[in-house]
This record gives structure tokens, C-alpha cells and sequence, in this order.
């Protein structure tokens, strides 16, 4: 029996890219949609129609218990044992903290196979002290709790700033100019749930990076840089629309630091490290245990890490050194797209984003159906904002 993957996720090109990566090379691949409302959804997602997906399982969004035991059920007889590949940070934490139930059955991504330890490393204000540790620098933060929708704003603050969820989460990001915008924000989060919040001090940000990478727990292969050129707003905030993958000339002294930290953790996976380029110099953002939302563009560049990893898992030789020579530019069509839909940007701009780039998510000459459904998608897009505009005229 061919060895399988198993990816689990919210979002359709981030699980795209690992679906295509592995199922590229030959592994048989399943997909646990991560999903919200109704566990399953009237329509396959854009990603399950991809030619490398054999098996698509819904799982409610929020509930780590379903999932675990949607695994346990499906796959518990399966052999050789099923690779999980997470690709969302719910999805992360609760392979992570069900550890001990999951490992016998399926091989996970972990820290010296430990229940919950990656979970643990998933606080930001953590990660930031351990790179500290390393010689990387970071953005001074004061950390402060929300709970039941009470919170109070320390004195000392440095303004303007930036409050971020330790553990994660989009919701409130954006840089507060006083006290008034910061409860704003903090106000935003505390409506969603309980959570910590570190408030960084705001870095002037000239360029924003990434770079997504493979460990071993011994050796880490870290390909290249992606360079963040465009980033989406609403609910994309944060992620990547455009871009482009670059040599690692030049950045090696800094690769090495990350790589240092990576083994300081002991992490055994695949991983995402954003980074930020404030005059003249680099700043650690933020670690994400997943193969990041522009992942696929370095495996169409040539380094192919899902494959990596899942050559590891099963016991296969793999790769360990590659570097890429030649940059490449590349585009994310879902969250141009979303930015047109709520009106961040023009729809000259999405298409001139995704026809003049080298590598689209979706887009695939060698896997045409999932475009096929996004074409469909953006005509949906456009007759809805249409009556959408002409009803609030």
C-alpha cells in the first residue's frame, strides 16, 4: 500500500500547496477539511478537486475532540501509519496536545515526540525570548490578559504600537497611535475570547519576509527567502498577496541564526518564520509550526520540503541541502481576490497581480482542475458584489 498523507486545514490554497507538493511525488494524500458551521458543506472545497486527492473528511472548526477521533476512527487500522501534515495552527495545536493518543497510529510533527510542547512554544512572547536567546533581534512587547471582556492597559505603554494575540489570530492587529486606538483594538479581541495579548512596541517596517523550512531534529534545510512585497488586508491580514522567492545570498548569516533556533527547540517538522527588515536592520516576528501560507511558491521554485518531510517520516533518504539561484515572483489568487471583493483594491489590480507573476497557488498547468472551480468562484465574486453594490446605491 503507498504510504499516505493525511492534510489537515481551514484554508483551500494553503492546503492546496501541501496536497500538490506530496501528491506530486507520489504519496497518496486524504484531506480533513477544517470547516465552519455544518460539518460538511454542500460543495467540495477548490482544493479537493485536485487530481492528487483520494479522501476528503469534514471536521467542525474549534472542536479538537471531533477531530481526534474523526482520525482515530478513520485511520487507526491504517498501515504503514498515515503522515499528518497540519496546515492551520488549530489544526497544529490539537495533533499536538493529543500527542500520546495519535502517535502510534500516524506519524506528527513534534518536539522529541512530547505531548504539548509545541503547543507551549506556539506563545509568541516565548518564541521571541528564545530568539532573543539566539542573537536575533526582537521588538520589545508588554504582555497583559484578557478575560470575560476585562482587561486593563498597563502604564508605561510606548506609543504608537502593535498588539498581537500571543497565541495567534488576525482579529485586532494594526498599529495603535495612543491609548484610545489600543483599547480599540483590545477591545475587538476581548469580544472573541479569553486571551493573552503581548503589546510590541511599533517597528518602522521597510520589507517584510518569510522563509518556510524542513527539521529533522539534526539538520535543517532552509531554501530560501520570500520577500512579502504586497500584503492583504481584512481578514487576510497579515498574509502574503504578492511576492517574490529569492537566492539565500547574502542572508546567510541570518539563515543560520534561524536555524539555531529551530534546533534550540528541538522541532521536528515543517515550520514558517516571518521576519522584518527595519533600517537596515532584521527583526524576528513570529514562528508558525505549518508550512507557511507561500510555501508553494519554494516548491515550485524547486525545493519541494512536504516531500522532505514525508520522505523522512517514511523512512526515506532525503535531501538535505538545496538553494535556489534564480528569483522568482509569485501571487496568492485567493487573497488578491478577497481584497477586491471588500474593496481594498480594484479588480485591474487582481488580475495584473496574478497574470504578470511566475507562480499562482492555484493555477497549475499539471493539476487544472482546482483552477477550473476558482474561475467559477471569482464569477460567483463578481455577480455578488455587483448586486451587493447595486443594493446600497
Amino acid at each position: 500500500m503507498k504510504q499516505k498523507v493525511v492534510v489537515i486545514g481551514h484554508g483551500y490554497t494553503s492546503r492546496l500547496s501541501i496536497i500538490r507538493s506530496v501528491g506530486m511525488v507520489g504519496y497518496d494524500v486524504d484531506v480533513v477539511v477544517i470547516c465552519y458551521g455544518t460539518p460538511k458543506p454542500k460543495r467540495r472545497p477548490i482544493d479537493c478537486y485536485s487530481k492528487y486527492v483520494n479522501r476528503v473528511l469534514y471536521s467542525p472548526s474549534g472542536n479538537d475532540e471531533a477531530l481526534v477521533q474523526l482520525l482515530l476512527t478513520t485511520y487507526k487500522n491504517c498501515a504503514p501509519k498515515p503522515i499528518l501534515v497540519p496546515e492551520s495552527d488549530f489544526a497544529v495545536k490539537t495533533i499536538d496536545t493529543h500527542l500520546y493518543s495519535l502517535k502510534d497510529y500516524f506519524f506528527i510533527p513534534s518536539v522529541k515526540g512530547e505531548e504539548g510542547v509545541v503547543a507551549m512554544w506556539m506563545d509568541k512572547q516565548k518564541q521571541k525570548e528564545q530568539a532573543r536567546a539566539v542573537g536575533l533581534n526582537v521588538a520589545e512587547c508588554t504582555r497583559i490578559t484578557l478575560t470575560d471582556g476585562k482587561y486593563t492597559i498597563p502604564t508605561g505603554i510606548k506609543y504608537p504600537c502593535f498588539p498581537k494575540p500571543v497565541d495567534g489570530g488576525k482579529k485586532g492587529l494594526g498599529r495603535c497611535s495612543n491609548n484610545e486606538e489600543l483599547d480599540n483594538a483590545l477591545r475587538r479581541m476581548a469580544a472573541i475570547r479569553d486571551m493573552d495579548v503581548m503589546i510590541e512596541d511599533f517597528l518602522d517596517v521597510d520589507k517584510e519576509y518569510a522563509l518556510v523550512g524542513f527539521s529533522d531534529g539534526n539538520n535543517v534545510v532552509i531554501p530560501a527567502i520570500l520577500h512579502n512585497e504586497q500584503m492583504a488586508n481584512g481578514g487576510h491580514f497579515g498574509v502574503a498577496k504578492k511576492g517574490k522567492v529569492l537566492p539565500m545570498t547574502g542572508y546567510e548569516p541570518l539563515i543560520e541564526i534561524f536555524k539555531i533556533l529551530i534546533l534550540s527547540i528541538g522541532f521536528v517538522g515543517l515550520f514558517d518564520i516571518d521576519f522584518l527588515e527595519c533600517q537596515g536592520k532584521f527583526y524576528f516576528d513570529e514562528i508558525n509550526f505549518r508550512f507557511g501560507g507561500s510555501g508553494y511558491a519554494v516548491t515550485k521554485a524547486g525545493c519541494n520540503l512536504p516531500a522532505m518531510m514525508a520522505d523522512f517520516f517514511s523512512g526515506k533518504n532525503w535531501n538535505k541541502t538545496y538553494s535556489l539561484t534564480v528569483p522568482m515572483s509569485f501571487a496568492n489568487e485567493r487573497t488578491c481576490l478577497d481584497d477586491w471583493y471588500y474593496g481594498f483594491t480594484s479588480f485591474k489590480e487582481y488580475n495584473d497581480n496574478i497574470s504578470h507573476t511566475d507562480i499562482c497557488f492555484v493555477k497549475d498547468k499539471d493539476d487544472i482542475a482546482p483552477y477550473k472551480i476558482y474561475r467559477r468562484y471569482v464569477v460567483k465574486c463578481k455577480v455578488k458584489r455587483f448586486i451587493k453594490r447595486f443594493l446600497n446605491r
